[in-house]
């Protein structure tokens, strides 16, 4: 089966009258080759090529089909990311919106609002622990003329910096915790026993980690509960209790838990009371 009717084959009858409303937005053709080629495969799904291209060309114009199928085949991508997004209400999405208001603005010399937009889509990308995406908002305001604006350069240099390096600190977390995920369930088909503990210290030394992780709440939760998960198909829990609970104490007694990180500390809470029954 090929791509384009893979794709067609996922839509629901809504999709299918969405997307001639779609298809039709910019200019609405009595007879639009790209639709009927459409409407052929979501009518009577896999056919051959060769006999698509007879009823679409009946001459035999396979330049013309192949070129069709590419126009056709641009247009559900266009649909089908627009349906995403619109589905998709997620930080990520929240700030890329507001970075691409900002540009637009920004384009059409309308500073005060783009500015604003900026500002909201750092706020959001902060709140959501977005860092990578943090970062990205103070390149834009760097492009901003911040001078005819009377913004100081200084503090969004500040900021980018500290959003880079947590972006970075984010990026080796997430290879940090594959790789300890690989190695607990390498575990499961060895006759050794895994130290568990010295295992995870080794792997948060070597990709730099040792103090985010009983400094930024969400990046304990991430490691308890992806170590949490392997632990749990072993009834390993013995092994896995003082670790948990080592680590809860030292976030506990150096930054604690405040605002929006007491979601992890309940999380983080309800798992001890589940490994300690």
């Amino acid at each position: 089966m090929d791509t384009l009717t893979q794709i067609i084959s996922t839509f629901s009858k809504t999709d299918a009258t969405d997307f001639t409303s779609f298809i039709n937005r910019l200019k609405k053709k009595q007879k639009r080759k790209d639709l009927e080629l459409f409407q052929l495969i979501y009518r009577n799904g896999h056919q051959r090529s060769e006999d698509l291209l007879k009823k679409i060309y009946p001459d035999g114009n396979q330049e013309a089909y192949h070129a069709l199928r590419k126009k056709l085949l641009k247009h559900l991508t266009d649909f089908l990311y627009m349906k995403q997004v619109k589905n998709d209400d997620t930080d990520e999405t929240q700030v890329a919106a507001f970075m691409s208001l900002a540009r637009y603005l920004k384009a059409h010399d309308c500073l005060k609002p783009a500015w604003r937009f900026l500002q909201k889509a750092e706020q959001k990308a902060v709140d959501g622990e977005l860092y990578n995406m943090a970062n990205a908002v103070m390149g834009l305001q760097l492009e901003m003329p911040l001078r005819e604006m009377g913004e100081s350069i200084d503090p969004i240099l500040e900021r980018k910096a500290h959003y880079k390096q947590l972006a970075i600190e984010d990026d080796n977390a997430n290879t940090a915790y594959h790789f300890i995920q690989y190695k607990l369930q390498e575990a499961k088909t060895s006759v050794e026993v895994i130290d568990l503990q010295g295992t995870i210290e080794n792997v948060l030394k070597a990709y730099q980690l040792s103090s985010a992780v009983i400094r930024r709440p969400s990046v304990l939760y991430k490691l308890m509960s992806m170590t949490r998960s392997v632990v749990t198909l072993e009834k390993d829990y013995f092994a896995f209790e003082p670790l948990l609970i080592q680590y809860y104490e030292s976030m506990e007694s150096s930054v604690g838990f405040e605002g929006r990180d007491l979601i992890y500390k309940a999380r983080l809470q309800y798992m001890i009371a589940h490994t300690l029954y």
